[in-house]
Order: C-alpha cells, then structure tokens, then sequence
C-alpha cells in the first residue's frame, strides 16, 4: 500500500493483513520534535568556516575576502563571495593581503603562476567600500534609513534603531549628543555605531544633501547593510566595539 500523495509516508514496509500500517518510528520522531532537534536550535545549517591562506586559520566568511582566477590567471577579488571557480580565502584585512602578495601565496594555493596586482590590496578596499554603499542605498530604498540630527534622537527615544552611521568629517558635537543620548537611554548594547563613511558618500548613496547622522531601522536591507559596513570596518582597523568601548567608559 503507497502513502497518500503529497504526504510524509509513515508506513514502513507492506501492510500487514487485518491490521493497522507498521509506523517509521524515525520519522514520527522527527515529526515530533521538529527540524530545529536535527540541525541545531535555529533550525539553519551551520554556516561553513573557510581557512585563510596567510594565518593559516578556520574563520567565518563575513571576517574573510574570496578570491578567484579570471581566465588570464590574475587574481580577483570576490567581495560577494559568488564568482565561479575555485577560491582561496584571506582574513579580511589590508595587512593579511599585502602578506599574501609579497609571499606569492596566491601562486602556491591555486598552484599555478598567479598574477597579482601590487596594488590588490588597495583594490579590495575599494570593492567593499563600493559594496557597502551599494548596500546603504538599498537599505534606504527600504524604507529602513533615517536621517537628521532630531530624527536620529527620535528614533533612538523610539528603541527603533539597531544602528547609527556617523560621517567621519561630521562635526564632533552633534556626534557626542547622540552617543551621550545612547549611553542616556541604556542602549549602547542593543545598537551598534558606525563612522567609516564621509558625508558626502552617505549622501550619494541616500540620495540626500548633506547626510551627517543616520539610524538604521531592522529589516532584511539592514542586516546585509551591516554585515558589508562590519567588514569594511574590519578591513580598515575600524569596529563597532570600539565604538561600544568608549560609549561604556565615557566620551
């Protein structure tokens, strides 16, 4: 006897004659307990760590740059992690790079004459920089950014905003009231704070004038905005925590 279409089949071998279907106990236990038993709490697959080629380490992708050959051999940065082929990965810093080019790591991974540009490392800065902004607009076209002075405090009044982007080149008082303001309302844990972009490329990347404050609202866009931002700050020596550092022991 066949399970019903579209159904999870319970039977387990032929039915007996006179009497119930025998159940796949494995099954009803699976049921029972529900996928979340069988691959761990969040109930996703484990994201796999890569190995970088300079420390010789197992990290996460977000901390690590992909690379890949293009057909002429020449090492290419894939900032998103999806270009075809075999890859290598380097921690997701300028130094680490600039090792990898000056050892000839590149050539002993893909074990080939791999061409490396010297400047590779200053490329790399470039492409997530342009990924980050990338990003930043299609948070804003969301609907998930804020910006202003008064409309990054009343978002954080709201408990709204999980991230505030300051531009580097903005003025030192305005950027102390809003941090006093996050310390003020016991937040500093909750939402992460972020200064590695000029005004000027906030606002580019907006679609606004003069773009000095934003706060980030939670979504999907949000999310993907700060894994790119993260990493650019990683990249650059630069990280949320030490923002959160200084917001814990005083401005």
């Amino acid at each position: 006897m066949r399970a019903p279409k579209g159904r999870l089949k319970l039977w387990k071998g032929k039915t007996p004659r006179g009497g119930p279907p025998a159940l796949n106990l494995e099954r009803v236990r699976f049921m029972r307990s529900g996928p979340e038993d069988h691959r761990g709490q969040s109930g996703k697959k484990p994201t796999p760590e890569r190995t970088c080629i300079v420390q010789r380490v197992t990290k996460h992708p977000n901390e690590m740059i992909r690379f890949v050959l293009d057909p002429d051999n020449a090492v290419t940065p894939d900032i998103k992690g999806t270009l075809p082929g075999r890859g290598v990965w380097v921690t997701a810093t300028k130094a680490d790079i600039d090792i990898a080019v000056e050892k000839r790591l590149f050539s002993r991974e893909f074990k080939t004459n791999a061409q490396t540009a010297s400047d590779l490392a200053t490329r790399v800065d470039q492409l997530i920089e342009q990924s980050t902004l990338r990003s930043l607009s299609l948070t804003a076209k969301a609907g998930l950014v804020t910006t202003g002075f008064a409309k990054v405090m009343a978002a954080l009044d709201k408990r709204s905003a999980v991230a505030l982007l300051f531009a580097q080149d903005g003025a030192d008082d305005g950027i102390r009231k809003v941090r006093q303001k996050l310390k003020a309302l016991g937040q500093v844990d909750r939402v992460s704070v972020h200064q590695s972009l000029h005004s000027e490329q906030m606002a580019l990347a907006l679609g606004r004038v003069n773009v000095i404050h934003a706060a980030l609202r939670d979504g999907g866009a949000a999310k993907l905005c700060l894994a790119t931002l993260r990493k650019l700050e990683l990249y650059r020596g630069l990280t949320a925590m030490d923002e959160r550092a200084d917001l814990r022991d005083g401005l």
